[in-house]
């Protein structure tokens, strides 16, 4: 009985339509000829009645009302409570960042499990097309992934990696997670020397 309650409301928008419901509704059965229209209309309108499901026709043509269509349609229109992150998401994607810190951390190592795998690098490009899935303002998105030291950013912002922070309670860090490195790899020369004396 999907969207049944589409036809019941279409029957209000049109006035015999409107006016048959109404005397259905208050308990009266309605002969088709009664209706004082033409052949063509009233087999519209009787359809229009039947087909939503208010009414049935009987064996002399007499319309009755239907009563058991109504509690139908209101577990038709029942929707599961969402909970968890599914209250801030939209189509898989964020609608609305949530206010409390805990369950936007939750919210943000949700997106962060989805984009970035424990034992991988993305450039800052690849991070920005990946978390596009999530939301259209990335920086905002990159930048709340940081602050809850759910991902480390290099300390020029051109990578970023997973920080390996799962626990359930990940809030926004006061100094943002931001690796250097010591050894030869992809970083400046100046920077793999700081703090090293000849």
């Amino acid at each position: 009985m999907t969207h049944q309650w589409r036809n019941v409301i279409a029957l209000f928008v049109n006035e015999q339509t409107r006016q048959v419901a109404g005397r259905l509704l208050l308990d009266e059965t309605v002969h088709p000829d009664s209706l004082g229209l033409s052949p063509s209309r009233t087999r519209h309108v009787v359809s229009a009645i039947v087909n939503s499901g208010i009414a049935e026709l009987a064996t002399d043509g007499a319309l009755t009302l239907t009563p058991s269509v109504f509690p139908e349609l209101l577990s038709e229109g029942k929707r599961e409570a969402k909970t968890g992150i599914q209250r801030f998401l939209v189509d898989g994607r964020i609608g609305t960042y949530p206010a409390t810190p805990s369950e936007r951390g939750a919210l943000l190592r949700w997106v962060r499990d989805q984009v970035i795998a424990h034992d991988e690098t993305l450039s800052e490009t690849e991070m920005n097309e990946r978390l596009s899935k999530f939301h259209d303002d990335v920086a905002v998105l990159r930048r709340y992934l940081v602050d809850f030291g759910l991902v480390e950013r290099r300390y020029d912002g051109t990578e970023y990696r997973h920080s390996g922070v799962n626990h359930s309670r990940a809030r926004r860090c006061v100094t943002p997670r931001v690796w250097r490195s010591r050894t030869s790899g992809p970083f400046p020369a100046d920077v793999q020397t700081a703090g090293r004396t000849s």
